[in-house]
């Protein structure tokens, strides 16, 4: 009986070292993790800030400003609402290798064409709420982009305007009307919900997008132009609403199309061979 005790005394022990140095190992790793977040959050705090001395601009025939190009080497370029007590409204030729994040004030209305692209380390913009007009390829080439907002008020997005970049997913703005040719072209999109304010979504607006899942066409959108889908053979699923009247485009392999019964998507459905499921 004593050995029994003695033996039930020592296991008891040895579970208690042990848990002590599980919990001993589990503190050092969370004490672990806690100094790499400091760390990172030093990091990001220390990145280096643009200033208005940095930027080229001219004024324009309205009295404001138009930013023309960039000429520091910040991680962070906080575009400014004013230079010179004129309100900046423009911008463009905002690029160089040191930039990660992009910063547009309320005061811009315009990101002129290729304004911001080939930034190959830029991650993220954040994009002011009067934004009305995106001009062609204004962020093409940027290949780290994941992160973007289009705020409601843009109504003008041009050709190829974030082509090639690593967006996975988009708010397409509701004042929009037309989705310009290649304007998601080889992005790494995966599912996107295009308005029914868009009336025609263009020539290879998502061509090439080998991420691209689930495609949500909203009742209103009237057109789907060719190529629109072309090479998303991971698309698995793409819903029509009764409102689309004509698609020149092929759908992938595979790809279920979902619409009201009755509707033109069906016949298209059926007529090229396209499995259909009605909504």
């Amino acid at each position: 009986m004593k050995k029994k005790i003695v033996m039930m005394t020592l296991l008891l022990a040895i579970g208690i070292t042990a848990c002590g140095e599980a919990k001993a190992e589990s503190s050092g790793e969370n004490a672990i993790i806690e100094e790499e977040q400091v760390v990172q959050s030093e990091e990001s705090d220390s990145l280096e800030e643009s200033k208005v001395e940095d930027f080229e601009y001219t004024f324009l025939d309205d009295g404001t400003v138009g930013i023309r190009a960039y000429k520091g080497s910040a991680a962070i370029i906080n575009i400014p609402e004013e230079i010179e007590g004129a309100k900046v409204t423009s911008i463009d030729g905002i690029s160089g290798d040191s930039i990660v994040k992009i910063v547009i004030p309320d005061s811009v209305t315009t990101i002129e064409q290729a304004a911001c692209w080939a930034n190959d380390n830029l991650e993220e913009v954040v994009m002011g709420e009067n934004v009305t007009k995106i001009g062609a390829k204004a962020f093409d080439l940027d290949d780290n982009l994941q992160i973007i907002n289009l705020p409601d008020s843009v109504t003008e997005i041009g050709e190829a305007a974030f082509s090639t970049t690593a967006i996975k997913e988009i708010n397409v703005p509701k004042s929009l009307t037309d989705m310009s040719q290649g304007i998601f072209s080889l992005s790494s999109l995966e599912r996107v919900t295009v308005p029914g304010n868009v009336k025609t979504i263009g020539l290879c607006a998502f061509e090439d997008c080998k991420d691209l899942q689930e495609v949500i066409i909203e009742e209103g959108v009237e057109m789907i132009d060719e190529a629109a889908f072309k090479g998303d053979d991971a698309l698995a699923r793409i819903e029509i609403p009764a409102s689309v009247t004509e698609i020149n485009c092929k759908i992938p392999e595979g790809c279920t199309i979902v619409t009201p019964a009755g509707s033109y998507a069906e016949t298209f459905a059926n007529e090229n061979g396209y499995t259909f499921e009605a909504r």
